[in-house]
């Protein structure tokens, strides 16, 4: 099995490492998986380009990241993607929260809801044989009427995650951009030290997605 963990491009002046691509190129090797990482973004493709790239690398799975912010752009790879007959799955905040829509808009093969190391390593290995996972909307379960499938699995241990694959969005490779106050030199590499949030602010998804 062989996936590519994608960024499509979108409108932005800040272009930082994807972090969470990164732990999930590295949660996949770390089980045998093999991994490309392709920051549309960062590269500054179009979508066609972008496209072009992934079916390059030959995949048999293509995990794109989405944030509302660049929804539209997703499912516009996604279906660029599907044209070239490789299997897709959409990750992140947005389809967390609307796994049906993201389905029947983009017309993906998968949604993962949730926090993705787990539920897409079992996609990877499992895809194919019709088991259900925890975590993952297929586009059968638009015409079945299937009951909203289990959550993604919270890894309560975060130290049985490895770091993040680095290699793969080697921070020197990405353009230096405007942070206002906050960066004072570059290159830049973020780091996070937990996840999800002991408040509960109504404006954050992060009570809801984790």
């Amino acid at each position: 099995m062989k996936v590519a963990l994608v960024r499509p491009r979108y409108k932005t002046h800040i272009i930082n490492p994807p972090l969470g691509i990164a732990y999930l190129a590295a949660y996949l090797k770390s089980h045998q998986v093999e991994v490309v990482v392709i920051d549309g973004l960062r590269d500054a493709l179009s979508p066609e380009d972008l496209a072009g790239r992934i079916a390059a690398h030959r995949p048999d799975l293509v995990g794109i990241s989405c944030l509302t912010a660049y929804y539209y752009e997703t499912a516009r790879l996604c279906a660029l993607v599907k044209e070239r007959g490789i299997a897709t799955v959409i990750g992140g905040v947005h389809p967390t929260f609307l796994p049906y829509s993201t389905l029947r808009e983009t017309g993906a093969d998968f949604v993962v809801c949730g926090e993705g190391e787990r539920a897409l390593l079992a996609l990877a290995q499992n895809g194919k044989s019709g088991v259900r996972i925890p975590g993952v909307y297929r586009r059968g379960d638009l015409q079945s009427d299937a009951d909203p499938v289990e959550r993604a699995q919270i890894v309560e241990n975060l130290d049985e995650l490895p770091f993040p694959d680095w290699g793969e969005i080697s921070p020197g490779s990405y353009p230096i951009a405007p942070h206002g106050a906050v960066v004072k030199a570059f290159p830049v590499g973020a780091l996070a030290t937990t996840r999800g949030c002991v408040n509960e602010c109504t404006f954050c998804a992060s009570p809801g997605f984790y």
